[in-house]
């Protein structure tokens, strides 16, 4: 049997990367119920991004307007 999951992410300024990890988590073999994205304040192409991703799979952002530092938790 295999269970339902979620996965978090932390975003600041990561548009180069970004797009790559998430097609990296819809592709595995079991997907994830949900995609939760906070991002801390990206004044890059982050969010355009994270928005143009088409996928069945549901993806919520979170952004904080004002730098929060809980990217740099998971430094």
């Amino acid at each position: 049997m295999v269970r339902e999951y979620s996965v978090v992410l932390c975003t600041y300024n990561g548009s180069f990367y970004i797009k790559e990890q998430i097609y990296s988590i819809l592709n595995q073999t079991v997907k994830p119920k949900e995609i939760y994205i906070f991002d801390d304040g990206s004044n890059d192409d982050t969010i355009k991004i994270i928005k143009k991703i088409d996928s069945e799979i549901k993806i919520k952002i979170k952004i904080n307007k004002k730098k929060s530092r809980i990217c740099q938790e998971f430094r």
